[in-house]
C-alpha cells in the first residue's frame, strides 16, 4: 500500500513538472493575446519649462498630488488598419479625501506645448465639446470604475493639424468640501504624421 502512495505522488509530481515546462516554453504565454501600441518615450521638459508651467498655468494648484492621470494602453486593431499611435486614452484617479468636481466631462482638459523661443506654454485649441456638464470623481478613487466613467480619449484626428509633437495634457478640478484646487498632467510625444 505504501508503494502505491509513493507511485501516485511520483506520477502527480511528474505531471506538474511537465505541465509547468510546457506552459513556460510555449510562446503563446510570452506575448499578450492582443498586441498593444508602443508609444514613443515621454518627453522631458527643462526645469525652466516646469517652473514656467507652475507659475503661469498651475498657480496655487496642487499638481499630481490629489488627482492623478494614467495613460492607458490601446490595442492594435486586428482588422489590418493602422495602429492608433496618437490616440490618447487616459484614466483619472482621485486620491483625496473629498469628491473633486471638474468643469466638464473632459475633466477641464487643456493641451499645451512649450515654446522654448519665448519661454511660454502655449495652449493648443482642441475642437469644442458640446457638453459642459460638470463631472465629479468620488474620494479615494484609485481604479477605473465603469459607473463613474473616469477616463477620456483624445482622438488622433484632433492632433492632425498640430505641428508640435511634445505635448502636456493637463486637467484641473476643485475639492467639493475644501474648495482646494487640484491638477494633474502627463507629457506625451506624438508619432510624426
Amino acid at each position: 500500500m505504501k508503494r502505491l502512495y509513493v507511485l501516485i505522488i511520483i506520477i502527480l509530481l511528474s505531471v506538474i513538472v511537465i505541465s509547468f515546462y510546457t506552459c513556460s516554453t510555449n510562446s503563446q504565454y510570452k506575448t499578450p493575446l492582443t498586441p498593444i501600441v508602443q508609444y514613443l518615450p515621454t518627453p522631458k521638459f527643462t526645469s525652466e519649462a516646469e517652473i514656467q508651467f507652475v507659475n503661469t498655468i498651475a498657480r496655487n494648484i496642487n499638481i499630481n498630488e490629489g488627482i492623478r492621470m494614467l495613460r492607458e494602453n490601446l490595442s492594435i486593431p486586428d482588422n489590418g488598419s493602422t495602429p492608433l499611435h496618437n490616440h490618447v486614452l487616459f484614466s483619472v484617479f482621485n486620491l483625496t479625501d473629498e469628491p473633486v468636481v471638474f468643469p466638464d466631462v473632459r475633466f477641464g482638459l487643456k493641451v499645451f506645448w512649450y515654446n522654448a523661443s519665448v519661454h511660454e506654454w502655449d495652449i493648443i485649441n482642441l475642437p469644442p465639446f458640446q457638453t459642459v456638464q460638470e463631472k465629479t470623481l468620488p474620494a479615494h478613487l484609485s481604479t477605473y470604475k465603469a459607473d463613474v466613467d473616469n477616463w477620456w480619449l483624445i482622438s488622433e484626428k484632433h492632433f492632425v493639424n498640430i505641428p508640435h509633437r511634445e505635448l502636456r495634457i493637463y486637467i484641473a478640478g476643485t475639492g467639493s468640501i475644501s474648495g482646494k484646487k487640484y491638477g494633474a498632467y502627463m507629457d506625451i510625444r506624438l508619432t510624426p504624421s
